[in-house]
């Protein structure tokens, strides 16, 4: 394999993009984070002054949920008027930063901000890896929980779950674009974020990207007749059963992560025995989520109400179903599940009507679907730094956007 880096000539957008992707990585909740994301937002902002402001149906079906949450303060008996508030101020705050994101993709292309996003990741991550070895060993994967630096001046506070996130995001806006030009520096960097998500041990993250590389094959090289899908789905489970050996057979694979997928896939088809802590804090968790709910079914109860009602503000619900059924009842999961709606119904829309790249659009689909079964076991909703995946979406749902050269 010939690799060769290629020193591109980047606009200054460029390389505030990113800055603020491995700021997003390193410190998404210190003063370094948010220098570099206002840093990004504030150039966007000063552009779109210049040349106008793009905007996507998904963008504005966002700014429904926290305008659901004004509306709640009038109708609900709100534990909490000043948390109320503050996750006002996040979603609007998300809201903003989606825009500024989704203006630099449609100008840039998304094979091109996937490759500019992925290589701030890769970044970020080895600037973890180097000072957070430690919690590979003694936290079973790598995490960045801890602070550290001078004063205001940290990284860290960055759970594994998250940079296993952010890798899997890269992994999977790339892998569409290797299999499409089979470009090698794009391989390299999937190797290299695929070796840090790894890193993590984090396994539902590892679902999406299995079913990703899974279904982004087959949906390409599968084009034509049965003989192809029958010779690719063939291929494809020789490469599942060599990967399922390695995590069983393998010692240091077993205990590092193939132990805790046995027990996720025990957990899934519902069969008896014993369950790691992880597997039985989410089904504690899932319970008393459902109880809650049920206190005010139909507008819920308000930002974090799971969390200091219910859980002596400790966990939310790992659960992002759940946790938005007790923040905004039956009526807030509607209104918060309507962009991803339009997602689906947009992409489904062009895979109909694409003809030379209709598997394109059907990767993108099936992708989205599978980040929300995901989010039965991961609270999403109040960050970022993990939906930036569903505003790539938004672009490729975008009707005048066609897939990049």
């Amino acid at each position: 394999m010939n690799f060769s880096i290629k020193i591109k000539n980047r606009a200054v957008v460029d390389y505030l993009f990113i800055i603020m992707t491995i700021c997003i990585c390193i410190a998404p909740n210190t003063l370094i984070g948010y220098m570099g994301i206002i840093a990004f937002l504030f150039y966007i902002i000063l552009q779109a002054l210049k040349k106008g402001l793009y905007l996507s149906p998904y963008i504005l079906l966002e700014f429904l949920f926290p305008a659901y949450m004004i509306l709640q303060l009038a109708v609900v008996d709100i534990y909490s008027e000043s948390m109320q508030f503050s996750g006002i101020r996040t979603l609007l705050i998300t809201c903003i930063f989606n825009i500024c994101i989704y203006n630099y993709i449609i100008q840039k292309g998304i094979d091109y901000a996937a490759e500019e996003y992925s290589l701030g990741i890769i970044i970020g991550s080895i600037i973890l890896c180097v000072l957070y070895s430690g919690s590979i060993i003694n936290n079973g994967g790598l995490s960045a929980e801890d602070f550290k630096g001078i004063s205001f001046f940290k990284i860290g506070g960055v759970a594994a779950v998250n940079i296993g996130w952010l890798n899997a995001i890269a992994i999977v806006l790339l892998w569409q674009r290797y299999i499409r030009t089979k470009n090698k520096n794009c391989l390299v960097k999937i190797l290299i974020l695929t070796f840090i998500l790894l890193l993590t041990g984090r396994r539902k993250i590892m679902l999406f990207l299995v079913s990703s590389v899974i279904i982004g094959s087959y949906l390409f090289y599968s084009k034509g007749n049965w003989s192809k899908k029958i010779k690719i789905l063939f291929y494809i489970g020789i490469l599942f059963a060599v990967v399922c050996i390695m995590f069983t057979q393998i010692p240091v694979l077993y205990n590092f992560i193939g132990q805790r997928l046995i027990y996720a896939v025990k957990y899934i088809l519902g069969q008896d025995g014993i369950y790691d802590s992880s597997i039985k804090l989410r089904t504690y968790l899932a319970g008393t989520a459902q109880d809650a709910w049920h206190k005010s079914p139909i507008w819920g109860q308000g930002y974090n109400s799971f969390a200091v009602l219910y859980n002596s503000k400790g966990y939310y619900s790992h659960n992002n179903m759940l946790e938005l059924l007790v923040t905004g009842g039956i009526t807030g999961i509607i209104v918060y599940y309507l962009p991803y709606l339009y997602l689906l119904i947009a992409i489904f829309t062009k895979t109909r009507k694409e003809t030379v790249n209709k598997w394109y659009y059907k990767y993108w689909f099936l992708n989205i679907v599978v980040f929300i079964i995901l989010e039965y076991f991961q609270v999403t909703y109040i960050y970022r730094n993990l939906t930036i995946f569903l505003v790539f979406m938004a672009v490729a749902a975008d009707k005048n956007y066609v897939v990049d050269n």
